[in-house]
């Protein structure tokens, strides 16, 4: 078999690694599912009728979810420190490789595995906007 300029033939080869351990993912799902509970308690608020006791009863769910969102984030936070090497911030986290990319304007796509280091960059941005602000 002979290969020209137009025939390219490309082998790869998928590696199957487990980069995140179970307490991550757990805590991942558990934040997920607390945040869409919350948001779920707030659009059927508008479908139960004021005189009824849904209303209150509703509030006390969305309470309780809150706690548990602010338990799981406490947790992801903890975990950040003490886990495993992908679970740690500064894995996930990579400052000079997003900055880098802005100077030089080539995406590095080197192996890594875990979290992508230009789009984890943007998970500080999205940290700033869940920090509570004092109105």
């Amino acid at each position: 078999m002979s290969l020209n300029n137009k025939e390219i033939i490309e082998e790869r080869l998928f590696v199957v690694k487990k980069v995140y351990d179970p307490v991550l993912r757990f805590l991942h799902w558990w934040n997920a599912l607390s945040i869409f509970s919350l948001m779920l308690t707030i659009w059927l608020k508008k479908f139960i009728r004021e005189y009824e006791n849904g209303k209150e009863i509703l509030y006390r769910y969305h309470t309780l979810i809150g706690y548990a969102l602010a338990a799981g984030i406490t947790l992801r936070i903890i975990w950040g420190f003490i886990g495993p090497e992908h679970a740690k911030f500064k894995k996930m986290i990579q400052i000079k490789s997003f900055i880098k990319l802005i100077k030089t304007r080539k995406y590095d796509n080197s192996d890594n595995w875990g979290h992508d280091k230009y789009a984890s960059s943007l998970y500080i941005i999205v940290y700033l906007l869940m920090m509570p602000v004092k109105s």
